[in-house]
């Protein structure tokens, strides 16, 4: 398993594979990005993606997409408990009245915790579609098939053993 985090002016790398009791780390790393980054064609952030990661010794082909937690929307709230089908629904509703921009715009994603007395925690996070889609375009690019999308401050959270 390996996750990339593309940010603005470094590439992380992190590799490591499943165990009974979690995950082993295998490999953490970063490798600069030019300072003018953002602002390149999309072939140059390719070829600046592509020597990064040889820079770092290479990545697996699938890899997990690690959004910085600064270009996500979190939002936070509570729903009475349903049944899976009607709870989609609620959520659907709830984060398209809490997110500040059209649903169109955005891919979301959510979890659910109950809470007790019938109630449910949900988080849900959103990025622009223009931002992920870029974002994955590059790495396709460059050699990688994203397999999964994780927020920076969460998909830590995910590799932590329950």
């Amino acid at each position: 398993m390996t996750a990339v985090l593309v940010g603005d002016r470094c590439l992380g790398l992190v590799s490591g594979r499943k165990t009974p009791g979690g995950v082993e780390l295998l490999r953490a790393s970063r490798a600069a990005l030019p300072e003018d980054f953002a602002q390149r064609l999309p072939e140059q952030r390719v070829e600046a993606v592509r020597n990064a990661i040889a820079a770092l010794g290479g990545a697996d082909r699938k890899i997990a997409l690690v959004v910085p937690r600064s270009s996500a929307v979190v939002r936070e709230f509570e729903l009475p408990a349903a049944e899976p089908e009607e709870l989609q629904q609620m959520v659907h509703f709830q984060v398209e009245r809490e997110l500040p921009m059209p649903l169109d715009q955005v891919k979301y994603a959510y979890s659910v915790t109950p809470v007790g007395d019938g109630k449910l925690r949900v988080t849900a996070v959103a990025v622009f579609n223009e931002q992920l889609d870029g974002w994955i375009a590059v790495l396709r690019e460059a050699g990688c098939t994203v397999t999964a999308v994780y927020i920076s401050s969460f998909g830590l959270a995910t590799l932590a053993p329950a």
